[in-house]
């Protein structure tokens, strides 16, 4: 199934292998999801900071979901792919309507 992608970065660095950014997925039928996205690269520098600046036990609340690489082509395969396995996790989805707590 065809989407479209709006990518926001807070602040890009020149290599796309370490950053970390939100993915805004849309569907034909005007559906939106909204996930908070980490290269593989970027979680191991972020779980480097966690151990710095907290004892142990460690944890990270994470992102939503794990890439490879943020690049645009990359990341419309793996949006198109999330959409054809139904992986789109309803907690992903924009809506008008309150947020249950």
């Amino acid at each position: 199934m065809a989407c479209e992608i709006w990518l926001e970065f807070e602040c890009w660095e020149a290599s796309a292998e370490r950053d970390f950014f939100n993915m805004h997925i849309k569907l034909p039928d005007g559906t939106s999801y909204a996930l908070n996205v980490w290269t593989f690269a970027y979680a191991a520098r972020a779980l480097e900071d966690v151990r710095d600046e907290m004892g142990p036990p460690y944890y990270s609340k994470g992102p939503d979901l794990l890439v490879e690489v943020a690049e645009r082509e990359s990341l419309q395969k793996i949006a198109e792919r999330l959409v054809a396995e139904g992986q789109l996790l309803p907690v992903w989805r924009v809506t008008n309507e309150p947020i249950e707590p």
